[in-house]
């Protein structure tokens, strides 16, 4: 078992280590766009891995320490209407992320990559029922194959909601698909507005495939109900 150091965990709170964010955006008669960038510290600290001998046991030991990083951000979104149909997009270029390898003879188990992250979205209308789908895809640049990511991670989503009895009662299906490990959350719910104020809920998260970001919780399917009062 690996051995936690905890020491370099912290980020001290001074104005040395502050974030830093710019943004400019603006709205126009044929598309809405906002462009920014950051220097930041990474939420998810880095698992340094280091080998080293147990010297009560003299077995070879590993000691993990957790260590944030800075990261520099640049990117956008924009959005804009085609006919009936919404076109989105966002996307950002982090310089600077540590990923973890199966290396840990020479660099601690990590290698530093740049990576793109970005989405298309389409939102449209089919008579009373609302569409919206998305694409989504994380890219590791100039990829090693020890990195224990994959170098592209695609994701879709697709939500579908419709109203009735006088909107009423909403049904809503919203799914995540994990495109590279073919999983999924796929998420029913059903809302009633029984009257002013007073909202019922019904819903379920469904969990598929075996690995990936969705697949390792399929034995977590879940129901469940809510009951709303506002005043």
């Amino acid at each position: 078992m690996p051995v936690f150091d905890y020491s370099q965990k912290g980020v001290t709170a001074s104005l040395e280590n502050s974030e830093l964010f710019a943004k400019f955006s603006a709205m126009t008669s044929l598309i809405d766009f906002e462009i920014m960038g950051g220097y930041v510290w990474d939420d998810d600290p880095t698992m340094h891995a280091r080998k080293g001998v147990d010297p009560n046991t003299m077995q070879p030991s590993i000691t993990v320490i957790p260590q944030h990083h800075r990261l520099s951000i640049g990117g956008g979104s924009f959005s804009t209407t085609i006919g009936a149909f919404v076109l989105r997009g966002e996307g950002a270029y982090y310089g600077g992320k540590y990923f973890q390898t199966a290396d840990v003879t020479t660099t601690d188990g990590i290698t530093e990559k740049d990576y793109l992250h970005y989405l298309a979205g389409l939102d449209f209308n089919i008579g009373d029922t609302r569409i919206s789908l998305q694409f989504i895809q994380q890219a590791i640049l100039d990829y090693d194959d020890q990195i224990a990511n994959d170098e592209f991670e695609n994701t879709a989503t697709i939500l579908v909601s419709r109203t009735f009895l006088r909107e009423t009662l909403k049904m809503e299906l919203f799914s995540y698909i994990g495109l590279t490990n073919e999983d999924a959350l796929i998420r029913p719910k059903l809302t009633y507005d029984f009257t002013d104020g007073f909202q019922l809920l019904l819903g379920a998260n469904i969990f598929t495939g075996t690995d990936g970001r969705f697949g390792q919780y399929d034995d977590n399917d879940m129901i469940y109900f809510k009951v709303k009062y506002s005043f």
